[in-house]
């Protein structure tokens, strides 16, 4: 029976790992191994294209994360801590001085950690405006770019879930004193922000009801929602975290009609030890290393601006003088005001009906 008792702990003790065996904390322990495909970035966009690469099983895929795993990250998870989340789990980006803020810089939030900025930002739900997607679709002569046809997979992706709890909205969230006052308002100023009840409608200007990216008391991401413990259990996938991506790198001088074949991916730990190692895949690279780092890998693969990349001694493997360039983003600006006279509306908590 001691014997038994052994094995069973033994057995126990080892199922923890198997069922994270593809999640590697570091580059030293990533086993040599070949992949159809690799992600570079597991954040918003790379967690969603590294699941659904490797749903049908046909691909082998590696996706690569600067950061850390999200899991058991509490201020990740918990959507009340979002002012409170530890930097370890941002790039912590500066902007350069910016002339219409006098010369203010500002920070600039970036997701450092398995489903990016979706696992730090507010949560709040909003897919833009109609016309945007029509413009892009215009400008770039492709129809399956605007709102009526992205539609569809907007649809595909969301899950509304009920209140925590179980609770009745229609009785317990009501709108408030203050609500309705605001309302009046804002009718009051003829139209210029009209009520909304769906800001995700393609039409966001108004008055509105936040939509907000979480469920069951706890944070949506990309990562949670794409890199399930399901997802991460598939044999053909592997994810390395605290790991960089360097350089993309040519597989060979020209591919097919004359084109770079670009198949390496640098790897470098995030920490430590600074030795890199060199993946080939089978078929492609897919880089989606965000708005910053997408860019800057590029570059230091001498993919850019050639007068620009030989100023810094990099060897230009494609002049490409749109990377890095043309960023255009907004900014948002909360105003907090007190008034006198009638005191600030208190909730009034009403019995159920």
């Amino acid at each position: 029976m001691k014997h038994l008792h052994g094995s069973l702990s033994l057995l126990l003790a080892a199922i923890p790992f198997l069922v994270h065996a593809r999640v590697y904390e570091s580059l030293e322990r990533l086993p040599n191994r070949d992949y159809d495909l690799i992600v570079i970035g597991g954040g918003t966009a790379g967690s969603v294209v590294a699941s659904r690469l490797n749903e049908s099983h046909q691909f082998s895929v590696l996706l690569v994360e600067a950061g850390p795993s999200n899991e058991g990250a509490v201020d990740i998870q918990v959507p009340g801590f979002v002012n409170q989340i530890n930097s370890t789990y941002n790039w912590n980006y500066v902007t350069e001085p910016l002339s219409g803020l006098n010369n203010r810089t500002l920070e600039y939030s970036r997701g450092h950690v398995l489903g990016g900025t979706s696992s730090i930002n507010s949560m709040v739900y909003t897919w833009g405006a109609r016309d945007d997607y029509d413009a892009w679709a215009r400008i770039t002569r492709d129809s399956r770019r605007t709102w009526k046809s992205l539609f569809p997979f907007i649809k595909r992706l969301e899950k509304w879930v009920s209140p925590l709890g179980g609770r009745n909205i229609t009785v317990q969230s009501e709108p408030t004193e203050f609500d309705r006052r605001f309302l009046q308002s804002a009718q009051q100023l003829n139209g210029e922000f009209p009520f909304n009840l769906d800001p995700n409608s393609g039409t966001p200007v108004g008055v509105t009801w936040n939509q907000n990216t979480f469920g069951n008391g706890e944070r949506s991401s990309a990562a949670t929602a794409y890199l399930n413990p399901e997802v991460r259990g598939r044999a053909n996938l592997d994810i390395v975290v605290n790991t960089l991506a360097t350089r993309v790198l040519a597989a060979s001088e020209e591919g097919s009609g004359g084109q770079l074949d670009i198949r390496k991916v640098e790897l470098a730990p995030r920490s430590g030890v600074n030795t890199r190692k060199v993946f080939t895949v089978k078929k492609e690279v897919v880089l989606s290393g965000g708005t910053i780092n997408t860019p800057h890998i590029l570059l230091n693969s001498g993919i850019g601006n050639r007068t620009e990349l030989s100023a810094l001694g990099i060897t230009t493997v494609h002049d490409l003088p749109d990377v890095g360039k043309g960023l255009s983003d907004h900014h948002a600006v909360v105003n907090g005001w007190n008034t006198t006279g009638t005191p600030y509306p208190q909730w009034v908590d009403r019995p159920h009906q």
